[in-house]
């Protein structure tokens, strides 16, 4: 095998170095990097599946629509309205009892577990005696 190979000709020997270089510099690292990014979408699915689990988030996301969302917040909170705001960006304003933040930290944490949303900007937090109204801008993906 050695001897064929130092019968080819200058020209086949270097498109063969360049072909093994190529290999090294290139393709190598690439599948590398391919491999750690497949692990690391693995390693956030599977995150994901937990906090979905640990918060009762079955089945699969939902495209956002104001009828079903407000149906759904509207046994978890006392006043739920939506404002389109533009094509896919809506206001929504929510009104509940000061106890019961904790319950809305988890559906903030699961809003977009349960639809193709994302929050943007700050929230706005207004307090009226012992109710609290929360405003944010939720943008459809």
């Amino acid at each position: 095998m050695i001897s064929r190979f130092k019968n080819l000709s200058l020209l086949s020997k270097s498109i063969f170095f360049l072909s093994l270089l190529l290999l090294i510099i290139w393709v190598i690292p690439t599948m590398v990097n391919y491999y750690s990014n497949v692990q690391k979408y693995d390693e956030k699915v599977q995150k994901l599946q937990v906090i979905a689990s640990e918060n009762g988030v079955e089945g699969e996301v939902q495209v956002f629509n104001k009828e079903t969302f407000k149906e759904d917040t509207e046994h978890l909170f006392s006043k739920v309205s939506i404002k389109s705001t533009g094509e896919s960006l809506h206001t929504i304003v929510m009104e509940m009892e000061k106890d019961k933040v904790t319950e809305f930290n988890r559906f903030l944490e699961t809003l977009s577990l349960r639809y193709l949303v994302k929050v943007e900007g700050a929230l706005a937090f207004e307090e009226k005696d012992k109710i609290l109204q929360v405003k944010m801008k939720v943008r459809e993906l």
